[in-house]
Parts: structure tokens; sequence; C-alpha cells
């Protein structure tokens, strides 16, 4: 399985961002980390050598992207403002950085996402904010509300970040008939640490339904907690 690293200038973050790739070919298939990880965390979690198959069969090339999760949401320091104006900055960093690169290594067409805890809510923004770019999303145990992590704070950036708030205020017709060209599926168990995610998973997929938006909602047993070993299991 050919592995590479990669160091991207970014503009957008004001410094590079840097990303590792696995495989030769197939469907690009871009992995977020789970809260503040880093880049390298899927491979040293053994969560590339359980998608070895298909890394190899050239289904997918899968690229797993660094975070800025510890700059913007879940950093504790900052003016709450400042932080989510910097997950803008990494959603501009995604797109106009990260992307472009992506399609450099000759893909085609539209471009998956995925990732466990919140790089499932990483995984649900880009897909639900950018349609035209991302047609499939895999969410595991995720949350898709910042509420989460900053509290009762608002401005209209909070908005267009927070899933759940967007979602249920869209009514753009366009925008919609796009969305229900994409697949969102939202993996959540019943086990320890799930409660919330299993909440706003629900929540999230009542706004999709009201709405006509292909999605599925996969619940597991109350055995599958929200862990490394049964995401791997789910996946």
């Amino acid at each position: 399985m050919e592995r590479q690293y990669h160091k991207i200038n970014s503009l957008a973050i004001g410094r590079p961002i840097e990303l590792l790739s696995f495989g030769t070919g197939g469907r690009a298939f871009i992995l977020f980390p789970t809260s503040e990880g880093r880049f390298y965390n899927y491979e040293n979690r053994g969560t590339i050598a359980t998608m070895q198959h298909w890394i190899e069969n050239k289904q997918i090339k899968v690229y797993c992207v660094d975070s800025i999760d510890s700059e913007s949401l879940f950093n504790k320091t900052d003016h709450v403002g400042d932080r989510v104006y910097r997950q803008l900055q990494y959603e501009d960093c995604i797109m106009k950085d990260v992307v472009p690169f992506i399609y450099s290594q000759g893909h085609h067409g539209r471009i998956m996402a995925g990732g466990f805890s919140w790089g499932a809510y990483h995984s649900a923004n880009f897909l639900l904010k950018f349609p035209d770019v991302f047609d499939i999303a895999i969410c595991m145990s995720g949350l898709y509300s910042v509420r989460d992590v900053i509290g009762d704070y608002y401005d209209d950036n909070v908005y267009f970040i927070d899933p759940i708030r967007y979602m249920r205020g869209l009514t753009d017709t366009a925008i919609i008939e796009k969305l229900k060209t994409t697949t969102l599926i939202l993996v959540v168990g019943e086990g320890k640490w799930e409660a919330e995610c299993r909440r706003e998973s629900w929540e999230l997929s009542n706004i999709l339904k009201e709405k006509g938006i292909n999605h599925w909602l996969d619940v597991w047993g109350p055995e599958f907690h929200q862990d490394w070993d049964w995401w791997h299991i789910q996946l």
C-alpha cells in the first residue's frame, strides 16, 4: 500500500497543512481527525489497516488531513468569536488548498468524506455545505451542533458552522435538490459515551427527512461504545 506525506501551503490558515495519502487510485476519500487529532492518528490507531482492502483494490485513495481544532473550536483561551472564525478559516483551507491538491492528483468527480467523533462533524459539515464537491460522508459517533463545544455563544458565523442550525433553516430549493444527490451516513452506537451523539444524530436525521434529503441513520446496539475498536467494526 503506497503511503505519501504531503505538506501544502495554506493562505487560509496562515501556515502549511499536513496530510498523509494511502493508495494509488480509486475515489478520493478525505478522513477528518477526531477532536484535536492529527493527520497521523488514523494510521497509528489502525484505521488505515482496517481500510487496506479497499485501498489496495483501488476502490478508494485515502487522504488523512490535519485539524486545527485546538486553535479553533476547542481552543479554551481565545474569545469564542475568534475560535468560530478560525473554524471558517479551516473550511477555506480544505476547500481552497486541500481539495485542489487532491484534484491535482488525478481524481475526478465528487469526493467522499469520513471521520470518527469530531471528524464526523467535519465530514457532515463539508458535505452539507459543499454538495457540489462532496457526495458521500460516513460520520461515526458524531455531534452536529457546535453548542457542545462553545456553549450558548452566538453570532452569524456560528449559524454557518452548525449543521443542525443551518439545515433546519435551509429553504433554498436548488441546494436541497443538490443535497438529494448525496448520501450522508450517520453511524452511532447505544453504548458508553454515545447518548448525546445519538440524540444529535436523530435530530439531524429528522431534519433531513423533513426536507427529503437522502441519508442513512445506522444505530448499533448497547455493546457498541464510542471508541476505536468499535468504530473499526462498524466501518
